[in-house]
This record gives structure tokens, C-alpha cells and sequence, in this order.
């Protein structure tokens, strides 16, 4: 598991109990995990906080907050 899917995954399944860090996957759009707009705010406070960055509101799937998170982050 890609070190960043995997911080993104533990801090989605703490943060919604809902989800599993299992079902935290690159292909998984926001809503196929249940966020809402809100919680989508929340995951992008998160990334800046985590890795000093501030995450477009374009990103609609893991895998696009990954590659953005990896390709420009501090964290």
C-alpha cells in the first residue's frame, strides 16, 4: 500500500465509521465512501494540516488526492 493511501485511509476510518481502511482504494471516489461536501472539507483541511498543502476542490478520487499529495506535498 502506497504510504500516503494509507495515511488517507487511516485518518478516513477515524474519522467516518463507516469506513474501513480496506475499502480505501486509488479508484474510490469520495461518494462511493459516503462523504458528503462537508466531510470532503474536512479531508482537505486534514491534507493541510498533514502535509502543508492545500488539496484543489477538482479531486474527486483517492487516487487523484494521492498523486496530488505525492507530487506536492511536504508531508
Amino acid at each position: 500500500m502506497n504510504d500516503t493511501l494509507g495515511k488517507i485511509a487511516k485518518f478516513l476510518a477515524e474519522f467516518k465509521e463507516t469506513i474501513k481502511p480496506e475499502d480505501v482504494k486509488p479508484a474510490s471516489t469520495f461518494a462511493d465512501l459516503g462523504l458528503d461536501s462537508l466531510d470532503v472539507v474536512d479531508l482537505g483541511l486534514w491534507v493541510t494540516e498533514k502535509f502543508d498543502i492545500d488539496m484543489p476542490t477538482n479531486i474527486r478520487t483517492i487516487g487523484e488526492a494521492i498523486d496530488f499529495i505525492d507530487k506536492n506535498g511536504a508531508g
